[in-house]
């Protein structure tokens, strides 16, 4: 970098604190937190009908409603990294992968329905049976896990609320749900008028496990001043986040006044037992925290990363470019007697603005907004949390803490983690662990650079922080430039990921965007099994007995396996197949320490290829690769 250009990124970066320090990046500080009562409209049990319809009316709505904390700072911002980079020579993405990693591998995937505007908002959710749901701006879908399941088309979001949006109202902003516990889906739609009067939430709960089955339908004004006569301006909703606890549901937004200037942050609590049961919610039933404490842009509630939930209470998330920490609330309690914590500032390393995205072949850039929150999941105990921020070189790069308690109180490990050369953003998380206490996971994302159409990739990152080579799912064919406006078209504004809760081994469905040859968006699933990994093989674990042997490998006939291990327990050994399906339970029985040393028939095996995962004490030690042949 020449002196020249040394001296405007100084003076870019004073300007930038200069904001920071003086609230432009920033809306001044709230003292408190506020609980209104609401009341959510039930509004009938029927069963949505499948119809592929028209492109939206006054579509342009769909680039314009998310807007930032500060437009005009953000524009100047924005526009000095983009010439900077675009002034580059064209570099392939350069590698970070941390030594001793195991990839994981895109089992599956297929195309996902098309949107009918900008951005997408993927969203994407799996039942235990294996039935999908995904949702783009402004239709769904539903799927199996081979594709689009048969008789089934697309479905309007306007259709699938029928009647129960306020007349004349377009919608956006779906967010689906699989709810393990209930066995149930959620779906989840608001207004995208920009208007104050008809600002609404609208819900459907799921009757059954059947995704094409009737929904119960509720709606909820999105206009706070309706709730609360004290409350000093009209508002409109925008940008939902969803999340579940035991007992309740929890939608977050961003309130806007009629101007369109940021006014706050909210968060909706409401007593989802009952909306599963197509109940009416009395006045106790559901309410509103508003007046958070330092007046957070986009809260992010975290749903339980595993199995079922962690109880009655809600950890929610959020962050901001300038600072150098990240906050989290905790709603403790049902929501009839709910509480809410004061805030936790968790020390992170400062978080800087994310300049947009380049594109191969064109000067249009890719919109990333702000470094608002993504995605947040809890596995045990400890809250993972996904957003986009300022990178190395002006690029864009994932931002990941885990937020724990400490000798000291809740602290924060963060990592930033980037691909030299390449834009990577609107991520979002889900665990890849093998059992509960084993916090790996999968972080899929948007990407794009001078050298590579928009597509999708994904991280895996270890229980022990080790970062894996990004992995390549859907590659782009073409730049985007629909709907461009002053240099730029719109590319979240968030992507779609869900754990898998009925394979064997760690499973997750991810939903993102890729550049297409009529420079509008594609939309993809894709299932990512991390059945390579040798995922639970930390040093605590390697400590307890040596490296498996299997031989001979190919196997023809028989082959062997030999273990040792300095401590007794249950072993378990099975055999999975290339897509994470268990085949064969091959042997179980206590062991002594010590070495042991097993032989085993190949059977009815078909040729391929296999995994041997061996347990001790539910524990998995280790994924070993075979080769079968006839």
């Amino acid at each position: 970098m020449d002196r020249k250009m040394m001296k405007k990124n100084i003076i870019l970066t004073t300007i930038l604190t200069f904001f920071v320090a003086f609230g432009l990046f920033a809306q001044g500080e709230k003292s408190g937190a506020e609980r209104i009562l609401i009341q959510p409209k039930y509004m009938g049990t029927f069963v949505p009908t499948p119809v592929d319809g028209d492109l939206l009316p006054l579509i342009e709505k769909l680039k314009d409603n998310n807007k930032g904390e500060d437009d005009e700072a953000l524009k100047k911002y924005k526009k000095y990294w983009s010439e900077i980079k675009h002034a580059q020579s064209p570099t392939p993405p350069g590698s970070n992968k941390t030594a001793g990693t195991i990839d994981p591998i895109k089992v599956i995937g297929f195309d996902g329905l098309d949107n009918q505007g900008t951005p997408s908002d993927n969203t994407i959710a799996i039942s235990k049976a294996g039935d999908i749901i995904a949702a783009v701006n402004s239709r769904l879908r539903i799927y199996s896990t081979t594709g689009p399941v048969s008789g089934q088309s697309n479905i309007n979001l306007s259709s699938f609320f029928n009647s129960i949006a306020p007349n004349g109202s377009s919608l956006c902003d779906p967010l689906v749900q699989y709810d393990p516990d209930f066995d149930r889906f959620i779906v989840f739609a608001q207004t995208c008028d920009v208007d104050p009067a008809t600002s609404s939430l609208l819900l459907g709960f799921s009757v059954t496990n059947d995704p094409a089955g009737a929904y119960h339908y509720y709606q909820i004004d999105g206009n706070l001043r309706k709730w609360s006569s004290s409350y000093p301006v009209d508002v409109w909703f925008d940008y939902p986040k969803m999340a579940v606890s035991q007992n309740d549901i929890f939608i977050s937004g961003n309130m806007f006044n009629i101007n369109r200037q940021f006014i706050e942050s909210a968060l909706y609590q409401i007593d989802k037992t009952k909306c599963f049961a197509g109940s009416s919610l009395g006045n106790s039933d559901a309410v509103v925290w508003n007046n958070f404490t330092s007046n957070p842009f986009t809260l992010v509630p975290a749903n339980y990363g595993r199995d079922g939930n962690y109880g009655d209470k809600m950890y929610v998330m959020t962050s901001r470019a300038g600072n150098s920490y990240i906050t989290m609330f905790e709603v403790t309690g049902r929501v009839q007697n709910s509480t809410l914590s004061a805030p936790n500032y968790l020390s992170v390393p400062q978080i800087g603005q994310p300049a947009d995205g380049v594109q191969l072949g064109s000067s249009i850039d890719l919109s990333t907004g702000d470094a608002r929150g993504m995605s947040a999941i809890v596995i045990d105990n400890v809250i993972h949390y996904v957003f986009h921020s300022g990178g190395p070189g002006g690029y864009v790069a994932i931002n990941y803490s885990r937020v724990y308690v400490g000798p000291n109180g809740w602290k924060a490990d963060n990592q930033l983690l980037s691909i030299p050369n390449v834009d990577c953003a609107y991520p979002a998380i889900a665990s890849a662990g093998w059992n509960d206490q084993d916090h790996s996971t999968i972080i899929t994302f948007n990407y794009s650079s001078l050298s590579s159409y928009p597509g999708v990739k994904a991280f895996y990152m270890s229980d022990g922080w080790q970062l894996s080579n990004p992995l390549e799912i859907k590659t782009g064919t073409s730049y985007v430039n629909f709907l461009a406006s002053q240099g730029s078209t719109r590319w979240g504004d968030y992507s779609g990921i869900s754990r898998d809760h009925s394979a064997s081994v760690p499973t997750v469905w991810t939903f993102g965007m890729a550049g297409n040859n009529s420079r509008r968006w594609d939309n993809y699933i894709a299932k990512i099994s991390t059945v390579t990994f040798p995922t639970g093989v930390d040093a605590a674990t390697k400590s307890e007995r040596t490296e498996p042997k299997i031989y001979p490998n190919p196997v023809r006939d028989f082959w062997n396996l030999a273990l040792n291990f300095e401590q007794g327990g249950n072993l378990k050994v099975d055999l999975i197949d290339i897509t994470g399906k268990k085949v064969k339970d091959v042997h179980s029985e206590y062991v002594s320490a010590g070495k042991h040393a097993f032989s085993f028939n190949k059977g009815a095996l078909s040729a391929g290829s296999y995994f041997v995962r061996i347990s001790l004490d539910n524990k998995i030690i280790s994924n070993e690769k075979i080769t079968v042949t006839k």
